[in-house]
């Protein structure tokens, strides 16, 4: 799975939302290991396929102000992810210069920001961490069996 959020803003008709998206990948990607996913090669090169959208400001043609990018095999659970955050966003205090990667077990994160917003990175993050989680669970939802 590639989860990712973008703060964005709008450049014709103005205004900022955060836009989310989750990819599956169903099956065996031969160019993925997803013991130890690739975060930059999978959100760049093989996203999988649109599975839930949670967009805020229309798609298409924004300015990205920041962004997340989260990797995943499909079956990871939402306590593997939400540690896997937990984590990064702990060193995220101390990490410098952005982008900033890192790899926890087989979840792979990606986070950058303009650098007029680098000072309050984490929050920025932490709004971004948010909107993923809430695309997770409704498409968690959306999905689960009766």
């Amino acid at each position: 799975m590639y989860l990712t959020a973008h703060r964005v803003q709008a450049v014709t008709q103005g205004g900022t939302g955060i836009n989310a998206v989750l990819y599956r990948h169903d099956s065996a990607v031969p160019e993925i290991d997803w013991s130890s996913p690739d975060v930059g090669h999978i959100a760049d090169h093989v996203p999988g396929r649109v599975a839930c959208v949670d967009d805020q400001i229309r798609a298409g043609g924004n300015l990205v102000i920041s962004f997340v990018d989260l990797v995943a095999a499909d079956d990871t659970n939402r306590a593997e992810l939400v540690s896997a955050l937990d984590h990064f966003d702990a060193e995220l205090a101390r990490a410098s210069p952005l982008p900033f990667l890192r790899q926890y077990g087989n979840v792979g994160l990606r986070f950058d920001c303009q650098a007029d917003r680098e000072e309050k990175a984490r929050d920025e993050f932490e709004a971004l961490r948010a909107r993923l989680l809430a695309l997770y669970d409704r498409w968690s939802q959306e999905t689960a069996g009766p």
